[in-house]
């Protein structure tokens, strides 16, 4: 009989389950939840608060979609649109050629 197997039991699953995290694997587990971090602190964070405020009036009161509703109803954003459309529709028709 090996006492391999009984040293597993005799160290808990928690070893057992940590075993795998050595050497590269470990250095990838840092590299992903540094990442991971970078990415909720310097995206989904300011996107959270920007969109809160969004929704808010001059007195930071809740508005809901009023001001999204006004900002777009604007002629300016139309006619914005409309220019962003048509650059774009011509350097399609440029890159194609």
């Amino acid at each position: 009989m090996s006492t391999a197997g009984t040293a597993d039991i005799a160290a808990g699953p928690a070893t057992r389950r940590l075993k795998w995290l050595t050497g590269e694997s470990a250095i990838m587990l840092g590299g992903i939840v540094a990442l991971s971090t970078g990415l909720v602190v310097f995206i989904v964070i300011p996107l959270y608060a920007m969109l809160s405020k969004s929704v808010e009036g001059p007195k930071g009161d809740f508005v809901g979609l009023t001001n999204f509703a006004q900002y777009f109803s604007s002629v300016g954003l139309v006619n914005s649109i409309w220019n962003s459309l048509a650059i774009a529709a011509a350097t399609m028709a440029v890159a194609t050629v």
